[in-house]
């Protein structure tokens, strides 16, 4: 049990700092990181990459620049909450693209 309070005890540290601004800090960096990953990849992987930089960009200006009742609208919690669901879509798509980049280096050292 006592994992369970140590766990609390840093909940209630770290959560005043993540809802005062670190999560929507995160969603502006990932979403530029996005943006600037996508110049290496080929074309369907690219318009992945762009599609989903920018819809987590724009989540995170909408956290930062919307007032708090349009927020839970438009949002996280809202419309575009939605956009974390490319992460997964965006990992598979990113882990195929290199899979097939090394069976085609393979087959060229071979």
């Amino acid at each position: 049990m006592g994992h369970i309070e140590a766990a609390f005890r840093l909940w209630e540290t770290i959560e005043p700092f993540r809802d005062n601004g670190l999560k929507t800090i995160a969603f502006l960096c990932l979403g530029i990181w996005f943006l600037w990953v996508a110049a290496v990849y080929e074309r369907p992987y690219r318009w992945l990459t762009q599609g989903t930089g920018a819809a987590v960009l724009l989540l995170g200006l909408v956290e930062l620049l919307i007032p708090q009742p349009w927020k839970n609208i438009w949002g996280e919690t809202g419309f575009l909450g939605m956009s974390l669901l490319l992460f997964p879509i965006w990992g598979l798509a990113t882990a195929h693209w290199f899979w097939q980049k090394e069976l085609k280096a393979s087959q060229l050292v071979s």
